[in-house]
């Protein structure tokens, strides 16, 4: 008895002294919320534009929202459900303006994540996808 005292011991040290993987931080909720501003404001700019090249970022945030839920059940843990936002009746350069703000900072926290053990490689190319949305964003507004 003492001696499985003594190993749960050790098992709970090792888990205390453990990295923590991307879900047990707290940047990936916010990510996800971020994903869904994005969402939002790119489902505006659709109707307004009517671009097919909106419509595919649009899916490729659905698919990055996917992605870092699914990171978030292999760590063990449930994504919350947040109500999703909707885009203010702004100018269609305004819009682009937030959506390319939005889009840089996800860059930013998904550059931090690469060097993850669990996702890194993950966070990686969802970082290579982000930046051809930005140049895809860039070249919409020139456009307008």
């Amino acid at each position: 008895m003492e001696n499985l005292n003594q190993q749960t011991i050790h098992d709970v040290w090792q888990r205390v002294q453990q990295k923590p993987t991307p879900a047990d931080s707290p940047g990936l909720m916010p990510l996800i919320i971020g994903l869904q501003q994005e969402a939002s404001i790119l489902n505006a700019l659709y109707k307004r534009t009517n671009r097919t090249a909106v419509q595919q970022l649009i899916k490729q945030v659905a698919s990055h929202i996917a992605c870092i839920k699914g990171m978030m059940n292999l760590s063990g843990q449930r994504p919350q459900d947040t109500p999703l936002p909707h885009a203010k009746n702004e100018p269609t350069s305004a819009l682009l303006r937030r959506g390319y703000t939005n889009m840089l900072g996800r860059l930013t926290e998904y550059e931090k994540r690469t060097s993850d053990a669990a996702f890194g490689p993950v966070f990686h190319t969802l970082a290579a996808e982000t930046r051809s949305a930005l140049r895809t964003l860039t070249e919409l507004s020139a456009e307008m």
